[in-house]
């Protein structure tokens, strides 16, 4: 089910918001045969930022203070933020009008694909889950700029630390859901609603002919006719 935020450094996308989630054939192929959407774990990601707090913040912050930030408190931060690292798990989406060219390149190949919706039906999609789901806009900082520094002196509510990242990544403009798990795996999968969730399926730009053909008949075969599949036309001439 959806969990609203509290925290005042992340932003709340609008339900309106359209937002994509890029992936390849065999991933799609998945979610339509079980109806789950798979979240992965922090820890598991390739960034090595992710929730994680380099040396230099530490001594920032410590120089910023008048008194020094003891060893015992740099620990238990550092715990803090490993053990987001390691129970929560995050599904990714790209926030547009529009499809992303740098999307369809990191993470689709030519069979590749995109779920098109939006903020409001995602909510919709996981009412029938029993975990307490939450969305929120990734803020996108220069870790040098002293930002990173702000929040760790400042925490309040620690559900920003999923949705921060370096600025370096901003091309993703990443909406994130994120649920807590403390199971010893990749990530968990969480039963979601096809009919609300999935608005309508663009194809790779790249895409062949039967790609098109499969989707359909797999969006026929699992109730789900009434979606739209369009191959993308990203690189015709108009």
């Amino acid at each position: 089910m959806y969990s609203p935020l509290i925290n005042d450094f992340v932003r709340e996308p609008d339900d309106a918001l359209v937002i994509w989630r890029f992936m390849r054939l065999p991933s799609f192929l998945s979610l339509l045969q079980t109806t789950k959407l798979f979240f992965i774990r922090l820890s598991k990601v390739n960034d090595p930022y992710e929730c994680e707090v380099p040396d230099w913040a530490f001594e920032k912050l410590a120089r910023s203070r008048p008194l020094t930030l003891d060893d015992t408190l740099t620990t238990r931060i550092r715990e803090l933020f490993r053990l987001f690292r390691a129970t929560q798990c995050v599904c990714c989406w790209h926030k547009g009008p529009v499809e992303s060219a740098a999307m369809w390149s990191l993470y689709s190949d030519n069979s590749g694909l995109a779920v098109r919706t939006t903020v409001g039906r995602l909510k919709s999609a996981l009412r029938s889950c029993t975990e307490a789901v939450s969305i929120g806009e990734v803020l996108y900082e220069d870790f040098a700029d002293g930002s990173l520094v702000e929040m760790i002196d400042n925490p309040g509510n620690l559900e920003w630390i999923p949705y921060f990242k370096r600025n370096s990544f901003e091309h993703e403009r990443e909406i994130r859901a994120f649920v807590h798990d403390k199971n010893d795996s990749d990530g968990i999968s969480l039963t979601v609603d096809l009919s609300d969730l999935v608005e309508s399926v663009f194809l790779s730009p790249h895409s062949e002919p039967w790609v098109q053909d499969v989707i359909q008949t797999e969006l026929n075969d699992h109730g789900l006719p009434h979606v739209k599949v369009v191959r993308s036309s990203l690189y015709q001439m108009k």
